[in-house]
């Protein structure tokens, strides 16, 4: 039985208690109370993620579960049906060619780019926020790849959430990628 078998045959009794621990640890910032830690991990239960990788990859932001890049391009690549290949990525531009299976050939599906100049009209701070650099001034060509990837995934691969997913920057945070 592989771990995320062993991990969906947990009860809520087991999630419940998993939240309190990985609330207990201190090592999750973002988790104030242990029912935020059994949202994180059931949500990545529903999108196939183990507790761990959803504590560390999936983050609530006013209300709304925002995926990792990581994560995001995992679900991409697993689901045997879309992959994207890069295009153009550098620190002013990420270009991304979306690939879907299609009667068993890999076909082109469409293309998802994220500039800074898109980033600079979105409102996106570059230099500091709350006295310290961004993760923007710091790694464009990260940030530029999530916004590209979470775009592309939406656009093009839809079906492998039951909802959309965005990363949390697209909701208002400030990330530390």
């Amino acid at each position: 039985m592989s771990a995320i078998e062993k991990y969906n045959d947990l009860t809520i009794a087991g999630i419940l208690q998993l939240g309190g621990i990985f609330k207990a640890s201190g090592y999750f910032q973002d988790v104030q109370q242990e029912a935020q830690a059994v949202v994180k991990i059931l949500y990545g239960r529903e999108l196939g993620f183990s507790p761990v990788v959803s504590m560390m990859g999936i983050h609530v932001i006013e209300g709304k579960p925002a995926l990792s890049s990581n994560l995001m391009a995992t679900l991409i690549k697993r689901s045997g049906k879309y992959d994207y290949r890069v295009n153009r990525w550098d620190s002013e531009h990420c270009d991304l060619i979306f690939r879907e299976k299609i009667d068993g050939k890999w076909q082109d599906v469409g293309e998802a780019s994220f500039t800074i100049a898109d980033a600079q009209r979105a409102g996106i701070q570059f230099k500091t926020y709350k006295g310290y650099p961004t993760s923007w001034a710091k790694y464009p060509k990260a940030m530029l790849f999530a916004r590209a990837l979470s775009q592309g995934l939406r656009a093009y691969c839809p079906d492998v959430s039951a909802s959309p997913l965005y990363v949390p920057e697209e909701l208002g945070a400030e990330v530390n990628e």
